[in-house]
């Protein structure tokens, strides 16, 4: 719950007009849920952040080649950068 909360806090002034957000997955690793336990994908929070916000987002591996339509753009690259 904290890292959700965190990644709120940080992200809001970026995303607070943001119409369109992409998250690039660079990996597909899984990490341990710090909440819950087991394991999750690394977009886990973010996605989550992004769905209290009710912002609208899309996922995916390769980087688009039009990055018009996008405000915002995470890139994800693992837990071991």
């Amino acid at each position: 719950m904290v890292l959700i909360l965190l990644t709120c806090l940080l992200t809001a002034p970026a995303v607070c007009c943001a119409q369109s957000v992409f998250i690039w997955k660079m990996e597909t690793e899984s990490i341990v849920d710090p909440d819950g336990g087991g394991s999750v994908q690394q977009d886990y929070a973010v996605k989550r952040a992004l769905d209290e916000l009710e912002l609208v987002y899309e996922v995916g591996r390769d980087l688009p080649e039009d990055l018009s339509p996008y405000r915002v753009i995470f890139v994800l690259m693992g837990w071991w950068c």
